[in-house]
């Protein structure tokens, strides 16, 4: 019978990198591939740099786990993970899982966290055997749509009375986290941010200005497409629109511009992610050429369940 891994807290990123180039787990990561990727995942400002487990063989990382650390009024933590393909199936998932469930319970960075949360593109066979037995259950799907590189993009047609720029200054990237709490209030699991953490986001390395528009309507801001580029595909990361402007068209002249912007800035697909009962959204994808390519689980558990 195999013995037990050994797992260990750390901030050092070396062990995650080497994870993260494993083709399977990239996979899964593949926004935090290359170089710098693991510094990029562990940099999130919702990321606790103390979750960081990783589980050894011998001296090799075989599987690590981190926490994303969500506040509000109903405080959560998503749990990003994964074991090397080689060594799955001997317990080595369930006791990182375990090792986290324990720190998240200890932990003092967001106060009163109530829920856990762990997500997984299908296949979810073997992640579903895991987290069950846990007393997680299925609580969402999202899907991964992507629009084929080369199809013709048409031009955005901007409603009556609206205006669109990139950010020029600090008012702007204000007007753009206000603009994200007002599209998003009534959204799944809804954190509000901050100006603070919008600057933060602005002064990330590889944050483009130019991948951000914002719309405005009447001087009054409108709605907004912000775009990032990853290695092998463009993503529109988040889209917008204010509920004083919805009916109008503007989400697909957002999405319009945002496929123009990437296809001329990266390579590979456009992609983005929705949730799946998100009707509205999937049928303006759809008509504008996305294909669902990939479905992505979510499972919960309170933090301290009966």
């Amino acid at each position: 019978m195999p013995s037990p891994p050994r797992v260990a807290l750390t901030r050092d990123p070396a062990p995650l990198a080497a994870l993260l180039a494993d083709p399977d787990l990239a996979s899964h990561y593949d926004a935090y591939a290359g170089a710098g990727g693991a510094e990029r995942m562990l940099g999130d400002e919702h990321v606790a740099p103390d979750s960081l487990h990783v589980a050894y063989d011998g001296d090799v990382p075989v599987g690590f786990v981190c926490a994303v650390l969500l506040p509000g009024p109903n405080s959560w933590s998503l749990v990003r993970g994964g074991v090397l393909p080689s060594h799955r199936r001997r317990g080595i998932g369930r006791a990182l899982l375990e090792h986290m469930m324990s720190w998240l319970r200890t932990q003092r960075v967001v106060p009163g966290l109530a829920e856990v949360t762990v997500g997984a593109w299908e296949p979810h066979a073997g992640v579903r055997a895991l987290v069950e037995p846990l007393g997680f259950r299925s609580v969402r799907t999202f899907w991964r749509m992507d629009r084929p590189r080369g199809a013709t993009v048409p031009a955005p047609v901007w409603p009556v009375g609206v205006t669109t720029r990139e950010p020029a200054d600090d008012a702007d990237l204000v007007s753009w986290n206000d603009a994200y709490n007002a599209s998003f209030a009534e959204a799944y699991r809804f954190v509000a941010g901050t100006p603070d953490e919008t600057r933060a986001l602005a002064a990330r390395p590889g944050f483009r200005r130019d991948g951000l528009r914002l719309a405005f309507l009447d001087g009054r801001i409108a709605g907004f497409a912000y775009n990032v580029l990853h290695p092998g595909r463009g993503e529109v990361a988040t889209l917008g629109t204010l509920p004083h402007a919805r009916g109008l068209g503007l989400g697909r002249a957002l999405l319009r511009w945002s496929v123009g912007w990437l296809e001329q800035s990266g390579e590979g697909p456009v992609t983005l992610l929705v949730e799946g009962g998100n009707e509205n959204a999937l049928r303006l994808y759809r008509s504008e050429g996305f294909v669902v390519r990939r479905t992505r689980g979510l499972w919960a558990r309170p933090l301290e369940a009966a």
